[in-house]
């Protein structure tokens, strides 16, 4: 289920978050409104791109790429379950 999340005035300020493009940025904020209570996440790009960018001609490897882009900036640290389930 969707949460309600707060961007702190700050958010905008962070060094490693002005480094992202504009639509990763949006990403990974959208990301907190999906993770659970805990900020987990399926680190899924046909799920990110369906509940991120739903109204948006996006390709699925535009939402990888971006995932890759926040993965590498050190903002989201994934990793797989017993299951090989990823989780960001």
């Amino acid at each position: 289920m969707a949460r309600i999340r707060t961007i702190k005035p700050e958010f905008w300020m962070d060094e490693t978050v002005g480094e992202l493009t504009p639509s990763a940025r949006l990403l990974f904020i959208a990301s907190w409104n999906i993770a659970d209570d805990e900020g987990l996440l399926p680190w899924n790009a046909a799920l990110l791109r369906s509940q991120a960018f739903p109204y948006d001609d996006l390709l699925i490897e535009d939402t990888q790429k971006m995932m890759d882009e926040i993965t590498s900036s050190g903002l989201v640290h994934p990793y797989k379950d017993a299951k090989q389930k990823i989780y960001g």
